[in-house]
């Protein structure tokens, strides 16, 4: 399951689903596909056959179009915080803050 923890959060998210309308189609794409292969990802992590057992929290980080995020698993029918990592942005035109070893154009998991 994947959720945002605030209305930070959400308000990342219109910026970046304004900032996709804004880009020319093939680029929107793209990285429209990247964001969603990534939430799905993260919304199935560890429960590939039953998600009710995983939460993904995201929460805004200070990067542009990127989140933080804690991962939670359901222990004894409560969640508990088992891990966290970013949801990060790359592109040409970002500063290089993290260290990536394949050209990456759009989000990827960091833990």
């Amino acid at each position: 399951m994947l959720k945002f923890a605030n209305d930070m959060a959400k308000q990342q998210m219109q910026t970046i689903l304004k900032e996709l309308k804004n880009a020319p189609p093939e680029v929107a794409d793209k990285l429209r596909a990247s964001l969603v292969d990534k939430f799905k990802y993260l919304s199935r992590y560890a429960c590939q056959n039953d998600a009710k057992f995983t939460q993904c929290v995201l929460y805004k980080d200070h990067e542009p179009f990127s989140f933080i995020f804690t991962m939670r698993r359901k222990n004894q029918g409560e969640y508990k915080d088992w891990f966290a990592g970013g949801l990060i942005f790359h592109s040409d035109t970002c500063g290089k803050l993290s260290i990536v070893l394949e050209n990456v154009h759009g989000w990827s998991v960091h833990t």
